[in-house]
């Protein structure tokens, strides 16, 4: 199923770019609107697809940055995100953040595994090139019995590939 989908996304992609700005940004919106999003990175050859849900999804034409807003949930790999709103921010056609807000927006890197990492925060930056997430407003971070906690307008960073948890600015981390 997940090879069927890849090649009518591969072919999509290659229609679509025949397609003038214009007509582009409207096969975009109906999309958007029409489906639940699901999106492929070059990073993700052989893996499976990003998916996206939620209420209502806005373009912002020319500016790379598609955003989910109402109930919107993430997929990506062994990422989950929910937030009130989740935008996608785009570079040289390729996924550099996630940016979500709620009360509180949520990942989890490795939901299902005992090694599994949940986050908590009004604003949470996921920087894709750096695998580094920026908690921000009542910053929480659990990971197997550990868990870290920020001040309410605290911040907390989570680095991915070094499995590190360090603060930002003056708050320190608090253990409960």
């Amino acid at each position: 199923m997940n090879v069927l989908v890849r090649q009518l996304a591969s072919l999509s992609r290659q229609a679509f770019m025949k397609y003038s700005s214009a007509n582009k940004f409207n096969a975009l919106t109906f999309l958007a609107c029409a489906f639940t999003m699901s999106v492929a990175c070059a990073d993700d050859v052989g893996k499976d697809l990003i998916s996206i849900e939620s209420d209502v999804t806005e373009i912002e034409r020319g500016d790379n940055v598609v955003t989910y807003k109402g109930s919107a949930k993430l997929r990506d790999m062994n990422l989950v995100i929910e937030a009130e709103q989740i935008s996608v921010i785009r570079k040289d056609d390729q996924i550099t953040h996630y940016i979500s807000l709620g009360q509180p927006a949520k990942i989890w890197v490795r939901k299902d595994r005992p090694d599994a990492v949940e986050i908590e925060g009004n604003s949470l930056n996921y920087e894709l090139d750096e695998k580094l997430i920026t908690i921000h407003g009542h910053p929480l971070l659990k990971q197997n019995e550990n868990i870290y906690r920020g001040k309410v307008d605290g911040c907390i960073k989570y680095n991915l590939k070094a499995d590190s948890v360090s603060q930002c600015g003056e708050s320190p981390l608090r253990y409960p």
